[in-house]
């Protein structure tokens, strides 16, 4: 879903500020669990920190028990063509597992990126 955690910031995160806001403005966010977040103002803000820092976490937020974290793959001039995500089970995927998971992917998609064509 597009809306889902970690993949949905990293998507949203590579959009203009005002097409984020349209977007959610026209389409509800769904509470796919008790931990989802579904108010468009704190998702706005859990989006812009994804942009800021390049790795979106979540927690429990699209599956029960699943942890989260996305890192997008861009091309040439910086576009976003895609993503590298991992999922861990909650009990095992902590926020130390959670955090070297994101260094992780960010060092492969910057690979992955730099061989897409973007410097």
């Amino acid at each position: 879903h597009l809306l889902a955690g970690a993949t949905g910031r990293v998507t949203l995160a590579s959009w203009p500020l005002e097409q984020r806001k349209e977007f959610l403005s026209s389409h509800p966010l769904p509470q796919f669990t008790a931990h989802s977040i579904t108010d468009a103002g704190q998702f706005l803000a859990a989006i812009e920190e994804t942009g800021r820092t390049g790795i979106a976490f979540e927690r429990e937020e699209y599956l029960v028990g699943v942890h989260a974290v996305a890192v997008p793959i861009t091309g040439p001039n910086g576009a976003f063509v895609a993503l590298l995500w991992t999922i861990g089970f909650a009990s095992h995927f902590d926020d130390t597992a959670m955090e070297r998971a994101g260094q992780l992917l960010q060092a492969e998609a910057k690979g992955i990126s730099q061989a897409l064509g973007d410097r």
